[in-house]
Protein backbone atom coordinates (compact mmCIF):
# COMPACT_ATOMS: atom_id res chain seq x y z
CA UNK A 1 0.00 0.00 0.00
CA UNK A 2 2.85 2.65 0.72
CA UNK A 3 4.75 1.39 -2.42
CA UNK A 4 1.42 2.25 -4.43
CA UNK A 5 0.93 5.68 -2.77
CA UNK A 6 4.53 6.41 -3.57
CA UNK A 7 4.13 5.61 -6.92
CA UNK A 8 0.89 7.85 -7.23
CA UNK A 9 2.90 10.20 -5.74
CA UNK A 10 5.50 9.89 -8.36
CA UNK A 11 3.16 10.40 -11.35
CA UNK A 12 1.51 13.72 -9.82
CA UNK A 13 4.76 14.85 -9.32
CA UNK A 14 5.76 13.99 -13.06
CA UNK A 15 2.52 15.25 -14.28
CA UNK A 16 2.99 18.42 -12.72
CA UNK A 17 6.35 18.74 -13.59
CA UNK A 18 4.92 18.49 -17.15
CA UNK A 19 2.00 21.00 -17.09
CA UNK A 20 5.25 23.25 -15.62
CA UNK A 21 7.42 22.91 -18.79
CA UNK A 22 6.99 25.50 -22.09
CA UNK A 23 5.17 23.52 -24.46
CA UNK A 24 7.00 23.31 -27.94
CA UNK A 25 3.71 24.19 -29.70
CA UNK A 26 2.49 26.90 -27.19
CA UNK A 27 5.26 28.44 -26.48
CA UNK A 28 6.21 29.71 -30.41
CA UNK A 29 5.83 33.33 -30.82
CA UNK A 30 2.76 34.32 -32.72
CA UNK A 31 4.46 35.53 -36.24
CA UNK A 32 3.60 39.46 -36.50
CA UNK A 33 1.11 40.62 -38.63
CA UNK A 34 2.44 42.50 -41.92
CA UNK A 35 0.50 45.53 -42.35
CA UNK A 36 1.35 46.56 -46.20
CA UNK A 37 -0.24 49.57 -48.52
CA UNK A 38 -1.24 49.18 -51.63
CA UNK A 39 -1.96 52.13 -54.52
CA UNK A 40 -4.63 51.57 -56.89
CA UNK A 41 -6.04 53.71 -59.68
CA UNK A 42 -8.87 54.04 -58.89
CA UNK A 43 -11.42 55.97 -56.52
CA UNK A 44 -13.92 53.93 -54.41
CA UNK A 45 -16.60 54.76 -56.46
CA UNK A 46 -15.45 53.07 -59.66
CA UNK A 47 -14.62 49.50 -60.32
CA UNK A 48 -10.92 49.97 -60.71
CA UNK A 49 -11.25 50.27 -56.77
CA UNK A 50 -13.70 48.24 -55.84
CA UNK A 51 -12.70 45.32 -57.77
CA UNK A 52 -9.05 45.50 -56.88
CA UNK A 53 -10.68 45.10 -53.32
CA UNK A 54 -11.54 41.69 -53.80
CA UNK A 55 -8.07 41.14 -53.92
CA UNK A 56 -6.93 42.92 -50.53
CA UNK A 57 -9.78 41.26 -48.64
CA UNK A 58 -8.50 37.51 -50.06
CA UNK A 59 -5.28 38.33 -49.22
CA UNK A 60 -6.34 39.22 -45.42
CA UNK A 61 -8.91 36.36 -45.60
CA UNK A 62 -6.47 33.48 -46.96
CA UNK A 63 -3.34 34.39 -44.56
CA UNK A 64 -5.83 34.34 -41.87
CA UNK A 65 -4.62 38.35 -40.68
CA UNK A 66 -1.08 37.59 -41.32
CA UNK A 67 -0.68 39.99 -44.18
CA UNK A 68 -3.02 42.63 -44.15
CA UNK A 69 -2.95 45.63 -47.52
CA UNK A 70 -4.20 48.89 -46.86
CA UNK A 71 -5.84 50.45 -50.11
CA UNK A 72 -4.90 53.94 -51.37
CA UNK A 73 -7.09 55.61 -54.15
CA UNK A 74 -5.83 57.32 -57.33
CA UNK A 75 -3.28 60.41 -56.55
CA UNK A 76 -2.23 58.99 -52.86
CA UNK A 77 0.63 58.36 -51.91
CA UNK A 78 1.77 59.05 -55.61
CA UNK A 79 -0.16 59.78 -58.94
CA UNK A 80 -0.62 55.99 -61.34
CA UNK A 81 2.32 57.42 -63.69
CA UNK A 82 4.85 57.26 -60.98
CA UNK A 83 3.86 53.94 -59.65
CA UNK A 84 6.76 52.06 -60.29
CA UNK A 85 8.89 54.66 -58.60
CA UNK A 86 6.83 54.83 -55.45
CA UNK A 87 6.52 50.89 -55.18
CA UNK A 88 10.42 50.51 -55.93
CA UNK A 89 11.26 53.36 -53.08
CA UNK A 90 9.45 51.82 -50.90
CA UNK A 91 6.16 54.64 -50.56
CA UNK A 92 4.13 51.68 -50.98
CA UNK A 93 4.58 47.95 -50.72
CA UNK A 94 2.08 47.15 -53.74
CA UNK A 95 0.32 48.73 -56.25
CA UNK A 96 -1.95 48.03 -59.12
CA UNK A 97 -0.55 49.90 -62.72
CA UNK A 98 -0.68 49.82 -66.23
CA UNK A 99 1.32 50.34 -68.81
CA UNK A 100 -1.09 53.22 -70.19
CA UNK A 101 0.16 55.60 -67.23
CA UNK A 102 3.94 54.29 -67.62
CA UNK A 103 5.12 55.67 -70.82
CA UNK A 104 7.29 57.96 -68.72
CA UNK A 105 9.13 54.99 -67.85
CA UNK A 106 9.69 53.58 -71.42
CA UNK A 107 7.95 54.07 -73.73
CA UNK A 108 6.62 50.35 -74.64
CA UNK A 109 4.68 50.39 -71.55
CA UNK A 110 1.77 51.41 -73.22
CA UNK A 111 2.28 49.22 -76.22
CA UNK A 112 3.08 46.28 -73.61
CA UNK A 113 -0.62 47.32 -71.89
CA UNK A 114 -3.02 47.34 -74.56
CA UNK A 115 -2.61 47.22 -78.76
CA UNK A 116 -5.27 50.25 -79.58
CA UNK A 117 -7.88 49.24 -82.02
CA UNK A 118 -6.70 46.24 -81.89
CA UNK A 119 -8.59 43.09 -82.88
CA UNK A 120 -8.48 40.83 -79.62
CA UNK A 121 -10.92 41.23 -77.34
CA UNK A 122 -11.21 38.69 -74.91
CA UNK A 123 -10.29 37.41 -71.32
CA UNK A 124 -8.57 33.80 -72.34
CA UNK A 125 -7.03 35.62 -75.67
CA UNK A 126 -5.44 38.75 -73.80
CA UNK A 127 -3.76 35.87 -71.39
CA UNK A 128 -2.44 33.76 -73.51
CA UNK A 129 -0.33 36.69 -74.40
CA UNK A 130 0.75 37.74 -71.36
CA UNK A 131 1.42 34.19 -70.67
CA UNK A 132 4.24 33.56 -73.58
CA UNK A 133 7.78 33.76 -72.04
CA UNK A 134 8.83 36.88 -74.52
CA UNK A 135 5.65 38.79 -73.12
CA UNK A 136 6.89 37.31 -69.32
CA UNK A 137 10.79 38.27 -70.34
CA UNK A 138 9.59 41.98 -71.45
CA UNK A 139 7.54 42.27 -68.37
CA UNK A 140 10.49 41.68 -66.29
CA UNK A 141 13.25 43.78 -68.15
CA UNK A 142 10.28 46.99 -68.14
CA UNK A 143 9.68 46.87 -64.50
CA UNK A 144 13.29 46.71 -63.92
CA UNK A 145 14.87 44.65 -61.13
CA UNK A 146 13.41 46.60 -57.91
CA UNK A 147 9.61 45.62 -59.00
CA UNK A 148 8.18 42.01 -58.15
CA UNK A 149 5.59 41.04 -60.73
CA UNK A 150 2.78 39.22 -58.98
CA UNK A 151 0.35 38.62 -61.72
CA UNK A 152 -1.49 40.21 -64.66
CA UNK A 153 -5.36 41.02 -64.58
CA UNK A 154 -7.44 42.23 -67.82
CA UNK A 155 -9.07 45.51 -67.76
CA UNK A 156 -12.87 44.78 -69.22
CA UNK A 157 -13.28 46.92 -72.80
CA UNK A 158 -12.74 50.43 -72.37
CA UNK A 159 -16.25 52.89 -72.43
CA UNK A 160 -16.25 56.19 -74.63
CA UNK A 161 -18.79 58.69 -73.80
CA UNK A 162 -18.82 61.93 -75.94
CA UNK A 163 -20.52 65.19 -75.64
CA UNK A 164 -20.83 65.29 -79.16
CA UNK A 165 -22.26 62.99 -81.97
CA UNK A 166 -19.67 60.55 -83.43
CA UNK A 167 -21.06 58.09 -86.29
CA UNK A 168 -18.04 58.14 -88.89
CA UNK A 169 -14.44 58.65 -88.80
CA UNK A 170 -14.94 62.37 -90.04
CA UNK A 171 -16.61 63.20 -86.89
CA UNK A 172 -13.50 62.37 -84.52
CA UNK A 173 -11.95 65.92 -86.20
CA UNK A 174 -11.20 67.96 -83.10
CA UNK A 175 -12.70 66.52 -80.80
CA UNK A 176 -11.30 67.01 -77.31
CA UNK A 177 -10.95 63.97 -75.64
CA UNK A 178 -9.32 62.52 -72.48
CA UNK A 179 -7.38 59.37 -72.73
CA UNK A 180 -4.10 57.26 -72.02
CA UNK A 181 -1.53 56.32 -74.00
CA UNK A 182 -0.99 54.41 -76.23
CA UNK A 183 -4.51 55.05 -77.21
CA UNK A 184 -4.04 59.00 -77.80
CA UNK A 185 -1.78 58.08 -80.90
CA UNK A 186 -4.62 56.26 -83.08
CA UNK A 187 -7.46 59.23 -81.49
CA UNK A 188 -4.79 61.53 -83.00
CA UNK A 189 -4.41 59.72 -86.32
CA UNK A 190 -8.30 59.88 -86.65
CA UNK A 191 -8.03 63.87 -86.11
CA UNK A 192 -8.73 64.27 -82.39
CA UNK A 193 -7.20 66.32 -79.51
CA UNK A 194 -6.48 63.77 -77.16
CA UNK A 195 -4.83 64.52 -73.88
CA UNK A 196 -4.65 63.16 -70.21
CA UNK A 197 -6.53 64.06 -67.15
CA UNK A 198 -6.39 62.29 -63.63
CA UNK A 199 -9.79 60.76 -62.79
CA UNK A 200 -10.37 62.88 -60.21
CA UNK A 201 -10.99 66.10 -62.42
CA UNK A 202 -12.60 64.20 -65.65
CA UNK A 203 -15.96 65.07 -64.34
CA UNK A 204 -15.38 69.08 -63.75
CA UNK A 205 -13.16 68.69 -67.32
CA UNK A 206 -16.85 67.84 -69.23
CA UNK A 207 -18.72 69.76 -67.19
CA UNK A 208 -16.37 72.92 -67.84
CA UNK A 209 -16.20 71.92 -71.69
CA UNK A 210 -12.17 71.53 -71.23
CA UNK A 211 -12.88 67.78 -72.92
CA UNK A 212 -15.66 66.66 -75.03
CA UNK A 213 -15.24 63.51 -74.93
CA UNK A 214 -13.65 60.23 -72.20
CA UNK A 215 -11.79 57.43 -72.45
CA UNK A 216 -11.52 55.86 -69.23
CA UNK A 217 -12.40 51.84 -67.79
CA UNK A 218 -15.29 50.12 -68.76
CA UNK A 219 -19.47 50.90 -68.37
CA UNK A 220 -18.92 50.73 -64.70
CA UNK A 221 -16.02 53.04 -64.23
CA UNK A 222 -17.86 55.94 -66.03
CA UNK A 223 -20.79 55.32 -64.37
CA UNK A 224 -19.62 54.71 -61.02
CA UNK A 225 -17.73 58.96 -61.59
CA UNK A 226 -21.52 59.74 -62.81
CA UNK A 227 -19.85 60.69 -66.11
CA UNK A 228 -22.64 60.24 -67.67
CA UNK A 229 -24.56 63.67 -65.92
CA UNK A 230 -22.60 65.47 -68.40
CA UNK A 231 -22.04 63.37 -71.72
CA UNK A 232 -24.79 62.82 -73.78
CA UNK A 233 -23.94 59.95 -76.38
CA UNK A 234 -22.25 56.56 -75.57
CA UNK A 235 -19.95 55.42 -78.85
CA UNK A 236 -19.55 51.94 -79.97
CA UNK A 237 -18.54 49.52 -80.88
CA UNK A 238 -15.85 49.83 -77.77
CA UNK A 239 -12.96 49.59 -80.32
CA UNK A 240 -10.26 51.83 -79.07
CA UNK A 241 -9.25 49.32 -76.33
CA UNK A 242 -11.01 46.21 -76.21
CA UNK A 243 -8.87 45.35 -73.19
CA UNK A 244 -5.59 46.15 -71.60
CA UNK A 245 -3.08 44.50 -69.16
CA UNK A 246 -3.46 45.72 -65.48
CA UNK A 247 -0.45 44.82 -63.24
CA UNK A 248 -0.14 43.62 -59.59
CA UNK A 249 3.48 44.85 -58.55
CA UNK A 250 5.30 44.41 -54.67
CA UNK A 251 8.36 45.92 -54.02
CA UNK A 252 11.35 43.42 -54.36
CA UNK A 253 12.93 43.66 -51.25
CA UNK A 254 9.81 44.06 -48.93
CA UNK A 255 8.59 40.66 -50.73
CA UNK A 256 11.61 38.42 -50.92
CA UNK A 257 11.03 39.02 -46.91
CA UNK A 258 7.77 37.26 -47.11
CA UNK A 259 7.15 33.99 -45.90
CA UNK A 260 7.08 31.35 -48.86
CA UNK A 261 3.28 30.55 -47.95
CA UNK A 262 2.53 34.53 -48.50
CA UNK A 263 4.34 35.06 -51.22
CA UNK A 264 2.26 31.92 -52.77
CA UNK A 265 -0.99 32.80 -51.36
CA UNK A 266 -0.36 36.70 -52.85
CA UNK A 267 0.56 35.29 -56.27
CA UNK A 268 -3.01 32.93 -56.14
CA UNK A 269 -4.88 35.89 -54.89
CA UNK A 270 -3.60 37.37 -58.07
CA UNK A 271 -4.45 35.02 -60.27
CA UNK A 272 -8.26 34.74 -58.99
CA UNK A 273 -8.41 38.53 -59.21
CA UNK A 274 -8.07 38.55 -62.71
CA UNK A 275 -10.80 36.34 -63.77
CA UNK A 276 -13.16 37.97 -60.96
CA UNK A 277 -12.05 41.52 -62.46
CA UNK A 278 -12.65 41.19 -66.06
CA UNK A 279 -15.80 38.82 -65.33
CA UNK A 280 -17.42 40.56 -62.39
CA UNK A 281 -16.83 43.99 -63.94
CA UNK A 282 -18.26 42.27 -67.62
CA UNK A 283 -21.64 41.93 -65.59
CA UNK A 284 -21.49 45.27 -64.18
CA UNK A 285 -20.57 47.07 -67.16
CA UNK A 286 -24.01 45.69 -68.77
CA UNK A 287 -26.00 46.73 -65.77
CA UNK A 288 -24.62 50.43 -65.95
CA UNK A 289 -24.38 51.05 -69.42
CA UNK A 290 -28.58 49.82 -69.58
CA UNK A 291 -28.89 52.66 -66.44
CA UNK A 292 -27.11 55.55 -68.40
CA UNK A 293 -29.06 54.73 -71.71
CA UNK A 294 -32.32 54.67 -69.12
CA UNK A 295 -30.87 58.40 -67.82
CA UNK A 296 -30.93 59.62 -71.42
CA UNK A 297 -27.66 58.57 -73.17
CA UNK A 298 -27.84 58.06 -76.91
CA UNK A 299 -26.10 55.41 -78.21
CA UNK A 300 -24.03 56.01 -81.43
CA UNK A 301 -22.89 53.10 -83.39
CA UNK A 302 -19.99 53.62 -86.16
CA UNK A 303 -20.91 51.47 -89.11
CA UNK A 304 -18.78 48.45 -90.36
CA UNK A 305 -17.48 50.40 -93.28
CA UNK A 306 -16.28 53.41 -91.35
CA UNK A 307 -14.85 51.13 -88.75
CA UNK A 308 -13.18 49.38 -91.77
CA UNK A 309 -11.17 53.11 -92.23
CA UNK A 310 -10.42 53.09 -88.51
CA UNK A 311 -8.55 50.39 -88.30
CA UNK A 312 -6.71 50.71 -91.10
CA UNK A 313 -5.27 54.12 -89.65
CA UNK A 314 -5.14 52.33 -86.20
CA UNK A 315 -2.46 49.75 -88.41
CA UNK A 316 -0.42 52.41 -89.34
CA UNK A 317 0.09 53.67 -85.92
CA UNK A 318 1.06 50.21 -84.80
CA UNK A 319 4.24 50.14 -87.34
CA UNK A 320 4.56 53.73 -85.76
CA UNK A 321 4.89 51.85 -82.27
CA UNK A 322 6.69 49.25 -83.47
CA UNK A 323 9.76 51.22 -84.84
CA UNK A 324 10.22 53.50 -81.79
CA UNK A 325 12.04 51.05 -79.65
CA UNK A 326 12.98 47.15 -79.76
CA UNK A 327 10.51 45.94 -77.01
CA UNK A 328 7.71 47.80 -78.65
CA UNK A 329 8.57 45.70 -81.83
CA UNK A 330 8.72 42.65 -79.59
CA UNK A 331 5.26 42.90 -78.27
CA UNK A 332 3.59 43.58 -81.65
CA UNK A 333 5.02 40.72 -83.19
CA UNK A 334 3.83 38.82 -80.13
CA UNK A 335 0.41 40.42 -80.23
CA UNK A 336 0.06 39.69 -83.63
CA UNK A 337 1.36 36.24 -83.31
CA UNK A 338 -1.15 35.34 -80.52
CA UNK A 339 -3.98 37.16 -82.47
CA UNK A 340 -3.33 35.20 -85.48
CA UNK A 341 -3.39 31.95 -83.34
CA UNK A 342 -6.87 32.71 -81.83
CA UNK A 343 -7.73 32.91 -85.63
CA UNK A 344 -7.70 37.20 -86.69
CA UNK A 345 -6.96 38.02 -90.30
CA UNK A 346 -4.11 40.60 -89.15
CA UNK A 347 -1.66 40.14 -92.66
Amino acid sequence: MKKGKMMMGFILFIFILMLSLPSPVLSQAKPAALNWKISVFGTPSDWEYQGIKYFCDAVGNMTAGRLTLKMFQVGVPYPPTESVSGVSRGLTEMAVTGGYYLSGVHKAFGVYALMPAGPMNKFTEHLMLANTPGYQAITKKLYGPKIHHVAHAVNPPTAFLSKKPITKLADFQGVLLRTTSPRDRVFSKLGAKPTYIATPEIYTALQLGTIEGVDKGGYINVFGLRLHEVTKYIIEPQFICPMATMDIIANKASWDTLPKDIQAIVTEAGISTAVHFYVEGQRLDFEARKKMMDSGLKLNTIPPEEMAKIYKLAREVWTQLAAETPEGAEIIKLYLDTARACGYPVD
